[in-house]
């Protein structure tokens, strides 16, 4: 965020930085409760199919690790569902600060980011202090997710910025 606002000279968008930590992380716990539902439901019987039909085609280990449905399910939700769940709930987070130019577009979406990788930190942080392993390890996976989190929300923001208000859509 600092290095977007040296770079940017702009203020810091406050509304997007408290929308990010508190209306995306609402928004993104809501959303896997209902989406995670959803696969749970459409891909469930998939698991067993794949565990039935793969046997022959998948890898030894793969398929060990396949015999549980919800590996399945957690793949899903790792690959496709956190990704549009928290980009999705960060970019809206993004437009509470009316961004009106690329900049702030850019801005608004990384100030979100930032907002939402903070509480998440603190999340995974209190967790790591009552599961094996302590918070050693939390630290060393939430490096990658605390510069993730406000690049691609700002990308995201940006991209949304440029479709609403871009004649040539198509491009």
């Amino acid at each position: 965020l600092l290095v977007v606002l040296g770079r940017l000279d702009r203020k810091v968008p406050v509304a997007a930085l408290i929308a990010g930590g508190t209306l995306a992380v609402a928004m993104s716990l809501i959303g896997y409760a209902l989406l995670g539902g959803a696969v749970y439901f459409f891909v469930g019987g998939f698991g067993e199919w794949l565990v039935s039909n793969g046997e022959g085609v998948l890898d030894a280990d793969l398929m060990d690790t396949l015999r549980d449905p919800w590996m399945i399910i957690f793949a899903i939700e790792v690959i496709v569902l956190a990704p549009l769940v928290e980009e999705f709930s960060k970019a809206v987070s993004a437009r509470l600060s009316k961004p009106f130019d690329r900049e702030s577009a850019l801005l608004a979406g990384v100030a979100a980011g930032v907002g939402f990788a903070v509480i998440e930190n603190i999340a995974y942080a209190t967790g790591g202090f009552f599961v094996e392993g302590g918070w050693e390890s939390v630290v060393l996976v939430r490096m990658l997710g605390s510069a993730v989190h406000p690049v691609a929300a700002g990308l995201v923001s940006l991209g949304w910025w440029e479709f609403r208000t871009q004649a040539d859509r198509g491009n």
